[in-house]
């Protein structure tokens, strides 16, 4: 009985401390446009006034990588950016990168002579990029987790 009670207690402790986490991630980054309002985050910071960055193939010690079409591009934000904004944007791939015009980029990347301009359609974002996956499962319990 006791070692139930113990195996008990760890469960409950364990997803105590998971929500606990979990939750304590959603606030501190509620700010940084990650997880919880990147969708609300991008557009704000894209509709706005905000930095061009070229792109380059050359990565220095502040670079975030972005790849097109299969080949690592990095640019390097400017200190008054949002640096954790744009490198969340950068982590989502390039799923919701597209070509637009120079008045609207995010992003240039020169090819000899030519130009070509990229932003993000974050109206195409989903709302949250939670996710839930099986943690473990113990018995006939399942722990849920946030990634």
């Amino acid at each position: 009985m006791r070692k139930r009670v113990n195996g008990l207690l760890k469960n409950v402790l364990r997803l105590a401390l998971t929500v606990s986490c979990c939750f304590t991630m959603n606030i501190s980054n509620a700010e940084d446009g990650t997880l919880t309002n990147m969708k609300d985050s991008a557009a704000q910071y894209l509709s706005g006034s905000h930095s061009v960055y070229e792109l380059s193939t050359i990565e220095n010690n502040n670079s975030i990588p972005l790849e097109i079409a299969g080949t690592t591009y990095y640019f390097t934000p400017n200190s008054t950016d949002n640096f954790k904004l744009l490198s969340s944007l950068s982590n989502i791939g390039n799923s919701y990168l597209i070509e637009t015009t120079a008045d609207n980029a995010l992003f240039y990347l020169k090819n000899g002579e030519s130009t070509t301009y990229y932003t993000y359609d974050y109206s195409e974002f989903p709302n949250s990029l939670y996710y839930l996956t099986d943690a473990e499962s113990i018995g006939n319990n399942t722990i849920i987790q946030y990634q």
